[in-house]
């Protein structure tokens, strides 16, 4: 964030935030979306092409019959907040998701330190997983989507897919992580605190698994506002 003379960047700030963690590169962006609100959208190429390299983690894109190996991510909408540590970006679904939104269902709060939370009754392919997760002195957090584990280390409240990639910070706000999931056929899409942290990933799932588990080691912690939304695919099948 800063000013660009159209020769030099100036930041207004010291050192570098990044917010969006994943296998995604080639981005672009525009601002002339035809409802005319000047947002700034941004899209994003995804590398899917791990399989051969990491088998357990991603799909066979040739057994499961995909006619593909890489994909756009979902539309995202870039906007800026100020906060306690200076200006931020927040990056979140566009509005449009609302079109394939169809039903839903709602889940009453539970103490995930004592038993593990789950959600088995719902067999979506396609879905939006909202939930609020206040800590209350957890050591561990663990949180799965149909067997795939979300990479989240509540020790440095940051997430990774794995031990070599980059390490991008998710820190609670008023000791909550505030989620919101896009479960895709291949892809995870996990927006932290309202976008203030994307971690976007491959994904292999296994339908017999929950849709959604989530549990803590410590503490007295407690999942809310928890909500799930089907999903129907863009290209109406």
């Amino acid at each position: 964030i800063g000013d660009f003379d159209g020769h030099q960047f100036k930041p207004d700030h010291n050192g570098t935030y990044k917010n969006v963690a994943g296998p995604v590169y080639a981005t672009q962006s525009f601002a002339n979306s035809p409802d005319g609100e000047r947002r700034r959208v941004h899209i994003a190429w995804f590398r899917t092409d791990w399989g051969s390299r990491q088998g357990a983690e991603l799909p066979d894109w040739k057994d499961a019959g995909l006619p593909f190996r890489q994909a756009f991510s979902f539309p995202l909408e870039l906007t800026l907040i100020t906060t306690n540590n200076g200006i931020r970006l927040l990056t979140n679904p566009v509005k449009e998701i609302t079109a394939i939104q169809g039903e839903s269902r709602s889940y009453r709060s539970k103490n995930i330190s004592k038993k593990k939370f789950e959600i088995n009754d719902i067999s979506w392919e396609l879905a939006e997983i909202n939930c609020t997760i206040k800590l209350n002195g957890a050591k561990n957090l663990t949180m799965k989507v149909r067997g795939k584990k979300i990479p989240y280390d509540l020790e440095t409240n940051k997430v990774s897919q794995r031990d070599r990639d980059e390490k991008i910070l998710a820190a609670p706000i008023n000791d909550r992580i505030k989620l919101r999931i896009l479960v895709d056929r291949t892809i995870m899409d996990v927006f932290y605190n309202d976008g203030r942290t994307v971690h976007m990933m491959n994904a292999k799932y296994d339908m017999d698994k929950p849709l959604f588990e989530c549990f803590a080691d410590g503490g007295k912690t407690k999942i809310s506002n928890i909500k799930v939304i089907q999903l129907n695919s863009i290209w109406g099948n």
